[in-house]
């Protein structure tokens, strides 16, 4: 019995260009989920450091407020632990701050005049 051979259709290539086409799709939805992975992560990660964040300074503002603590207290002065986290907390008496509501009531523009002029304002800008 001899077998005959059906004429042949001329090979195009076809399915390698379609598997290329499947690898560079399954390669651009890997990057893709890799980069929103690594967002998500760097968002919990700064999240994280903002919560300690917040306890540190939470902290140096409780020693800072409690009567028993005095100016040169150690406590007063968290060191660096090698994670760039620390605190330093510097108590003044209010006496060194600028009451504003006293200046305005009492129309003393002098007082805010020589203000301005310390912090470079021009002389026309700062009379109020």
């Amino acid at each position: 019995m001899l077998y005959r051979r059906l004429p042949s259709k001329p090979r195009t290539g076809i399915a390698l260009i379609a598997v290329l086409w499947v690898v560079a799709f399954m390669t651009t939805l890997l990057v893709v989920t890799l980069t929103l992975l690594k967002v998500d992560v760097d968002d919990n990660v700064a999240e994280v450091h903002s919560f300690a964040a917040w306890q540190q300074a939470h902290a140096g503002l409780s020693f800072g407020l409690h009567p028993g603590v005095k100016r040169d207290d150690p406590i007063l002065f968290a060191p660096d632990t090698g994670y760039d986290e620390g605190y330093t907390v510097k108590i003044e008496p209010e006496a060194s701050r600028l009451n504003i509501n006293a200046v305005l009531t009492s129309n003393d523009k002098g007082t805010l005049v020589s203000l301005f002029k310390l912090w470079g304002l021009e002389t026309k800008r700062s009379i109020c």
